[in-house]
């Protein structure tokens, strides 16, 4: 296996391990989409991400499936991405501005 390879297992085995720790009674997400995830963000977005949902009340955690907790890692990692671009072009038009 190569380095890359193995640093690709390791990351998926940190969310697979934070999500069966924060969910236990659910299913880690499946491999397609840990692979999106990962092609698109950092290991420490999807943990932050994992964490956030974690971190609802019981009562709304009692409603999560597998389904609706990979659909708002989902939302949490666009939003985020989004949050990210906003502030970029901001300072970037800030700096040409000087």
């Amino acid at each position: 296996m190569t380095a890359q390879e193995t640093e690709f297992q390791d990351q998926c085995l940190s969310i697979i391990a934070a999500c069966k720790n924060e969910f236990p009674s659910l299913e880690p997400p499946p491999p397609v989409w840990l692979h999106q995830w990962l092609s698109r963000n950092s290991c420490q977005a999807i943990l932050d991400a994992v964490r956030t949902l974690a971190s609802h009340p019981a009562h709304v955690r009692a409603r999560y499936s597998e389904e609706s907790v990979g659909r708002a890692i989902s939302a949490l990692l666009r939003d985020r991405a989004l949050r990210r671009a906003i502030t970029n072009a901001s300072n970037m038009a800030q700096g040409s501005r000087s």
